[in-house]
């Protein structure tokens, strides 16, 4: 399972000890490799991750968990847990790019949002929940990205022609 994609489960079903072990044990990197990413042996990581032992896993080395596994289970529970929820940040701005077609496109998009959330309210599916859900991630990352554009640029260079 990789990155935002394991969003879509509800991770609130888990205790925490249950995600790191999880996190670990369903790596593609092998529990060798992952000791050496984050400079710890074998036992001790098997140890992290071993519900039913006392040797937690340090804030410290989750990065580093959540990286060399790219797997953000662990974060994605957390903010559950404290109610919050989580959005992969967008790359950054492009060089270059024409902030008006940004903001075409950023209507756009929204305007498919919008139709898929009528289309959801009226034959409600599995189906087009997991697409309604993908869309509004999308869009918050896209949010983020024309709220990023507009704070750095003067709002009268930017010239949106709205």
């Amino acid at each position: 399972m990789n990155t935002v994609d394991s969003i879509t489960n509800d991770m609130t079903n888990f205790s925490l000890e249950q995600i790191v072990y999880k996190t670990i044990h369903e790596s593609e990197l092998s529990i060798r490799e992952q000791a050496a990413c984050i400079g710890k042996s074998e036992n001790y990581l098997y140890r992290m991750a071993n519900p039913s032992d006392d040797c937690d896993l340090p804030v410290k080395l989750l990065l580093p968990v959540m990286k060399n596994n790219k797997n953000y289970r662990i974060l994605e529970w957390l903010n559950k847990s404290c109610g919050f929820m989580m959005v992969k940040m967008p790359r950054g701005l492009v060089k270059g790019t024409n902030p008006k077609m940004e903001a075409v496109e950023y209507q756009q998009k929204f305007g498919k949002l919008m139709e898929a959330l009528f289309d959801f309210i009226k034959e409600p599916t599995e189906l087009k929940r997991i697409e309604l859900d993908d869309l509004m991630r999308t869009h918050m990352g896209d949010s983020e990205n024309m709220r990023r554009r507009i704070k750095r640029a003067d709002l009268e260079q930017m010239d949106l022609g709205i």
